[in-house]
């Protein structure tokens, strides 16, 4: 159980990363209460034992010993995905959830883009291949933010965010024209794209990619 806890940690290192540094240079929430990003559904006034973590994962801890289920309230407005094993369920419900002893329920809203290491080194390095998971069902964005890593070099600027866009009409993921760079930054990138669905893109799984994409800064519109 802890050595899958680990896997999903360093899996999920892009996007953690991302969402942390994005915090530290724009002053925002990492962890936050259900509030904040569903101001319009009162439930959530009530649900005190979940929580996100960045803008793409709900978490829902399980607090007391001998559980392996739990209620999960999944808030209004957006269709949520199960990390674990692709199932997709409306929102505005409370679902029971399986909380078998190696994981811990989390629900991801449509439109979400996650970025995870291919590799589960701690820091590989920065040409290293990216898995981007797209939850299909919605549009949605996310801005991939790296460093070098190391220093404190991005509080001066010294960082780039690349910006992916997915476009549930068209089909179509937009990773747009890189901004910025910092010391040591490799100019070409393997993006491997993830459609995620019941068979695909669960969990810390390895995937056969729906597409490979070698990006080298400018935009670049994927269709699939």
């Amino acid at each position: 159980a802890a050595g899958e806890m680990v896997k999903i940690r360093y899996s999920l290192i892009p996007y953690l990363y991302s969402e942390f540094l994005k915090a530290a240079l724009h002053d925002e929430m990492m962890f936050r209460p259900l509030a904040f990003d569903f101001p319009e559904d009162k439930k959530i006034l009530d649900c005190k034992d979940q929580f996100m973590y960045g803008p793409s994962l709900l978490i829902c801890p399980v607090l007391n010993a001998g559980d392996r289920k739990r209620e999960v309230y999944l808030p209004s407005g957006k269709r949520w995905i199960d990390f674990w094993t692709g199932e997709n369920y409306e929102g505005g419900q409370t679902i029971v959830a399986d909380a078998p002893i190696e994981r811990i329920p989390v629900y991801v809203p449509a439109g979400s883009i996650i970025p995870m290491n291919v590799s589960l080194l701690m820091n590989p390095d920065s040409s290293a291949p990216v898995e981007v998971r797209v939850y299909q069902g919605a549009d949605g964005r996310f801005e991939l933010y790296e460093d070098d890593g190391e220093t404190f070099d991005c509080e001066r600027g010294e960082y780039s965010s690349i910006p992916f866009m997915w476009n549930e009409k068209k089909r179509t993921l937009t990773i747009r024209k890189r901004r910025g760079a910092y010391k040591g930054m490799s100019k070409e990138r393997e993006f491997r794209v993830v459609l995620v669905s019941s068979e695909k893109g669960r969990g810390v799984e390895k995937n056969s990619p729906d597409k490979v994409v070698k990006y080298v800064g400018k935009k670049v519109d994927i269709k699939l």
